[in-house]
């Protein structure tokens, strides 16, 4: 499947709205007004008896992969904090819809918890039929901040950023991305710079860097954990990173916006759980989550994975979602 600029262009004209993420550090959201019984109350800080059994983990992508191996990082952590074993299952499909919308369906009692992603939950509704909004969760945290960058094959002709948008302005570039937001930083850079691109859909980040290793294509806007060590051994080169800091990696590689241009990719690793849960379970989940992402277990975890952790509360991964959701929904109505 391709998607053109000219395919995309309507949808995207108001793509400046929401190229840039909200970050994890640097600013600290307002919590909503509560709308669901797993909002914070006197009952919150009660000592209950859960869980006294053991938990499920889904995660919504394959197993195996970075973010599997996270998932399975915190869901020990988790383990260690709540005194029960906590088991992952993989419920995969859908560009990571598949799994959300099967955390959905689950009983309300505490006991099934996982992974909800940013764009699964906030982006896909307005994309696919999907049986579940934001509305269907209660929000325990986010525990990675999602890097992306623009690649090239270390033998490319675009040795630099500058050397690709120079040439996006006399012909149409073609890029490798395994689905949304990819798409939208390109057209916002072509935008910008007066170049275009042109999408070409990958099922899975393994079939991109075989493809981009044989040069059957020579950029790429992908994860920064998958192509780490393509980027150490000199098989691939950063371009320019998408996200709001430097890669550590390729720490001599500017962002995008100290190149000087108005974008960025900015998602997460949020855990959710079914709405309608009493609220002191709800409250003793964010507070095992809390202690879980900032165990220094967790965190080695990501560092060994090159995942970027990023702590944030239950209550400020609900907003983001929430405002993402909203955001999308303009842009996709238009």
């Amino acid at each position: 499947m391709k998607i053109t600029k000219r395919t995309l262009s309507a949808a995207l004209a108001a793509v400046l709205l929401l190229s840039v993420f909200t970050g994890c550090k640097n600013e600290k959201p307002v919590p909503p007004a509560a709308n669901s019984t797993g909002s914070a109350s006197s009952s919150s800080n009660q000592d209950i008896s859960f869980p006294t059994a053991p938990m499920t983990f889904l995660c919504n992508y394959s197993a195996g992969g970075s973010t599997d191996m996270t998932a399975r990082g915190l869901a020990d952590a988790l383990s260690t904090e709540l005194g029960v074993a906590v088991t992952v299952n993989n419920v995969e499909g859908g560009s990571g819809t598949v799994g959300v919308a099967e955390l959905a369906k689950q009983k309300t009692d505490g006991y099934t918890i996982g992974l909800a992603t940013l764009s699964p939950l906030a982006m896909a509704p307005w994309q696919m039929e999907v049986t579940y909004t934001p509305d269907d969760f209660d929000y325990l945290c986010a525990i990675v901040q999602y890097g992306y960058g623009i690649v090239a094959s270390a033998d490319s002709p675009y040795q630099t950023l500058d050397d690709l948008l120079e040439a996006s302005k006399s012909e149409s570039i073609q890029f490798a991305a395994t689905g949304y937001p990819q798409p939208f930083l390109m057209n916002d850079l072509g935008t910008q710079c007066g170049g275009s691109f042109e999408w070409v859909s990958y099922a899975s980040s393994t079939d991109m860097i075989t493809d981009i290793l044989g040069n059957f294509i020579q950029v790429a806007v992908v994860d920064e954990s998958t192509y780490i060590p393509y980027i150490e051994n000199g098989q691939v080169r950063l371009l320019a990173s998408a996200t709001d800091k430097r890669w550590d990696c390729a720490p001599d590689v500017p962002t995008l916006a100290e190149a000087g241009y108005d974008a960025a990719i900015l998602s997460y690793m949020g855990v959710c759980m079914p709405d309608g849960a009493d609220a002191a379970v709800v409250a003793k989940l964010r507070q095992a989550c809390e202690a879980a992402a900032n165990s220094d277990a967790f965190k080695e975890t990501c560092e060994t994975l090159g995942m970027n952790w990023c702590y944030m509360s239950g209550e400020d991964y609900e907003t983001v979602a929430r405002d993402k959701y909203a955001e999308f929904e303009a842009l996709f109505s238009n």
